[in-house]
């Protein structure tokens, strides 16, 4: 493929289709980059209850037991396209979550790992969820790579590594939230500085050892720099993946 046909890959109504997904994976693939989806549950999917409030607003009600069964089925459609396009790895989200039972809660993030695991994928979720005070007996199916990001008072990286978790460290204060922010900017330069003593096991909570690290950048106002073609981002992402490269090289 050429990169004029990625180019034309862009989301113009709000989502992607499966035509510009099949292009998209298609260039990574070529690049040897594995694309990971995700289907942020059950948190972040105000968008996917647009089509049945009754299964929630902002967050899918997992007491009940069609939206439930409809999460799931939504979540094996995706996880069995990005299983056939050759990916290794589908993530279920699971951060953010408000107004469940732990007990519902649990039940339906184990219910999401198996099902991503049955379609030959490797789950993956944010660790905010992954805590239960000193009984560790009903903790998550551990067939998951947990992307950690908050510390403070979740249960640390080393416990979670002591329990048979994969670790991703995704330390909340690399990530980058652009929102028309500049190379001059005071944010953007405290980011660079926070990267620049960046290491695998440091984690938020304190050392553990990580699988592997993780770098946000959260585009949620992507619109914020204005018709430049992109031209903004790719100025802020320059400087922040070299310096992020530049900590990481060693390891």
């Amino acid at each position: 493929m050429c990169s004029s046909d990625l180019a034309n890959s862009t989301s113009q109504d709000g989502y992607l289709s499966q035509s510009d997904m099949d292009l998209i994976i298609e260039y990574a693939n070529s690049k040897n980059i594995d694309v990971v989806g995700e289907l942020d549950m059950p948190g972040h999917v105000n968008a996917l209850l647009k089509t049945n409030r009754t299964f929630g607003r902002n967050h899918l009600d997992t007491s009940n037991k069609e939206a439930v069964k409809f999460a799931y089925a939504v979540l094996k459609k995706y996880a069995d396209y990005f299983k056939s396009k050759g990916c290794s790895y589908f993530g279920i989200g699971a951060d953010e979550v408000h107004n469940q039972t732990r007990e519902n809660l649990i039940k339906f993030i184990n219910g999401a790992v198996q099902i991503v695991a049955s379609c030959g994928l490797i789950a993956c979720m944010w660790n905010d969820e992954l805590y239960d005070g000193n009984d560790y007996s009903c903790y998550h199916n551990t067939a998951v790579q947990v992307n950690y990001w908050l510390g403070g008072n979740h249960t640390s990286a080393k416990i979670l590594e002591k329990y048979g978790f994969s670790l991703i460290n995704s330390t909340a204060a690399w990530y980058l939230v652009p929102n028309g922010v500049t190379t001059d900017s005071d944010y953007y330069t405290q980011r660079l500085n926070v990267l620049k003593s960046a290491t695998p096991n440091a984690f938020q909570s304190g050392e553990a050892t990580a699988s592997g690290v993780q770098l946000c950048c959260w585009c949620d106002h992507n619109t914020s720099y204005g018709d430049d073609n992109g031209d903004g981002i790719v100025l802020l992402l320059d400087g922040w993946l070299k310096a992020f490269g530049d900590a990481m090289g060693a390891y």
